[in-house]
């Protein structure tokens, strides 16, 4: 789109999809579902043939038997029939779930208003997309007609050569018919999805003011930015004296020392803190030594306990720094 230069950000993706603005193709997700439950009824229509056959010769013979009641002997059927019918309405629904599953990247659609995310996503919203999408309805139910007619058309022959009793040759000719037209729906519901798919990236891309807003909310606010510069100046200033930042899993302790004095804990941070600590510890350029039960336990209390003098030599020694004494 013209007056949509600018393509969508992964946040603008992420607020269309919290609205429901997905990707979505009713005629893919039907077309999948009818050759899915079609592949189901060609595998098990020897099996379901055989079966009905069998219950309806029983059924008969216990109905003409005497004392039978018709009625009760075609108790049986409904049952069979379902017991066939029931794995092919499972596979349907499945394809169909797995198909809507994949374009909308979840089962679970909201539609609402969120903040940010475009009011439309691959539904037609405009007179003129109605229109297109109906055009399209029309040219592909009738591609689907002639694909029909033709997968019939080939089948006439061999059928006419049939014997009366070629039930499984018959089935084969049907199947194979009826798989020429499904496959062509299933590609023909393709068309669908590319031009819902350019529908929906027309209205995820964002016009420049759109752009500038993102940006700036992204950014924050002048002066948030500005407390943000002046916290980072304050934690820079606050590492002035320290020669050592000691981290830990979730601390952060900047140790000072000059000559002649003991060591003495400058900072100490914890979670959000402590990555300001070591965030300036990196622009000062001060050593950061990863130790996290020195860390813990310098993060103790505000002294430096005569036990972790040691250790903490070792430390400034490693990095450098003449061991106090």
């Amino acid at each position: 789109m013209d007056d949509r230069p600018h393509p969508s950000s992964p946040r603008r993706r992420a607020l269309a999809r919290a609205a429901g603005r997905v990707l979505t193709s009713p005629a893919l997700v039907a077309a999948v579902s009818v050759a899915a439950g079609l592949g189901a009824t060609l595998a098990l229509a020897g099996a379901a043939a055989r079966a009905l056959t069998a219950a309806t010769a029983r059924q008969l013979a216990d109905a003409a038997a005497p004392g039978r009641d018709a009625a009760a002997a075609a108790q049986d059927l409904p049952g069979t029939v379902l017991a066939y019918g029931a794995p092919i309405a499972i596979v349907a629904a499945a394809a169909a779930l797995l198909v809507q599953g994949a374009l909308a990247r979840g089962l679970w659609l909201p539609w609402r208003d969120v903040p940010g995310a475009p009011s439309v996503g691959a539904d037609p919203a405009t007179a003129g997309q109605r229109a297109s999408e109906a055009a399209l309805a029309v040219a592909r139910t009738a591609a689907l007609l002639v694909v029909a007619v033709a997968a019939a058309a080939a089948a006439l022959s061999p059928l006419a050569r049939l014997g009366a009793h070629d039930g499984a040759a018959l089935a084969a000719i049907v199947g194979r018919a009826l798989a020429t037209v499904a496959i062509a729906a299933v590609a023909l519901a393709v068309l669908e999805v590319a031009v819902r798919w350019r529908r929906l990236e027309g209205h995820l891309a964002m016009t420049e003011r759109e752009r500038r807003a993102e940006n700036k909310e992204q950014s924050g606010d002048p002066g948030v930015r500005q407390a943000r510069r002046a916290a980072r100046a304050d934690d820079r200033q606050v590492l002035a004296d320290a020669r050592v930042v000691v981290v830990g899993e979730d601390d952060a302790v900047a140790i000072g020392w000059r000559p002649g004095a003991p060591p003495r804990r400058v900072a100490h941070g914890r979670g959000l803190d402590a990555r300001r600590i070591v965030a300036a510890a990196r622009g000062r350029a001060v050593p950061i030594v990863a130790d996290g039960a020195l860390a813990m336990r310098l993060a103790a209390g505000p002294a430096i306990p005569d036990a972790e003098l040691a250790p903490l030599a070792a430390v400034l020694a490693a990095v450098g720094v003449s061991a106090p004494t």
